[in-house]
């Protein structure tokens, strides 16, 4: 009985000394006992043949985005059409503006001493205006479509956009987002359901925000859902997951 405790204390004595290298000591006849260290391994939770087929549905559906072998795309955000209206209905109306003007200045009588021989070069100035304003407008469509939020089980991935030249990516995990909140401002922003959700990380106190979101408050609550399960290492519901693929917006 003693050989026996005694065993055991010389085994809990080498674990606490070195649990990377492998243990050996002897027993009361002499003879060596080598242990070898259990490594620890972090499996992810969740039905494997579940996982799988959310990561191949999202490989389907998002090819433009890198996802690990046991992730998948939960929520995909975009900016509330909206604000890209608004530029159209800016734009349309500097159009109406200048449509108008090249119409009086080369086809109605008008009080200012333009020749005729200059009409035909006024029209392709002004044509000219309006085709950069085309294609502005679209440039500006462009960037506004590229800013994008894509939530995995593991990962925020947002692409941010200001011009056509100038695009950032940037990644954040998780387990490292500490709040999530947003807001919703003005009358616009009420009637047509749209705001700025927020995501606040540990340690750096970063916040990344993503403006024009629409349905923020329920994009905010479906979130905190999604991290609360990836901190407790969870898989995510069904429901969750289908309610996620409702929201999204490719």
């Amino acid at each position: 009985m003693n050989d026996k405790q005694s065993l055991a204390q010389k085994f809990e004595e080498k674990i606490a000394q070195n649990q990377n290298e492998n243990l050996s000591f002897e027993n009361s006849l002499g003879v060596p006992i080598r242990v070898q260290p259990v490594m620890h391994v972090e499996v992810p939770a969740g039905d494997p043949q579940t996982i799988k087929a959310r990561h191949d549905r999202s490989v389907k559906k998002y090819p433009e985005i890198t996802v690990d072998e046991d992730e998948y795309v939960v929520l995909s955000m975009r900016r509330h059409s909206l604000g890209y209206i608004l530029n159209i209905i800016f734009s349309s109306m500097v159009a109406v503006f200048l449509i108008s003007a090249w119409i009086i200045l080369c086809f109605m009588p008008n009080p200012l001493p333009i020749p005729a021989n200059f009409k035909p070069q006024l029209s392709v100035i002004f044509g000219s205006i309006t085709l950069l304003l085309i294609l502005l407008t679209y440039a500006n469509y462009v960037v506004y479509r590229a800013n994008r939020i894509v939530i995995t089980n593991e990962r925020a991935i947002q692409w941010i956009s200001t011009t056509i030249m100038s695009q950032k990516k940037q990644v954040i995990n998780l387990e490292s987002i500490e709040d999530i909140s947003y807001s919703r401002d003005g009358i616009l922003q009420h009637l047509f359901n749209y705001g700025t959700v927020k995501l606040s990380t540990v340690g750096d106190e970063s916040t990344y925000t993503f403006a024009f979101s629409p349905n923020p408050d329920k994009k905010a609550e479906f979130l905190s859902d999604i991290v609360e399960a990836a901190r407790e290492n969870q898989m995510l519901s069904d429901k969750l997951f289908e309610d996620g693929e409702k929201m999204s917006v490719k």
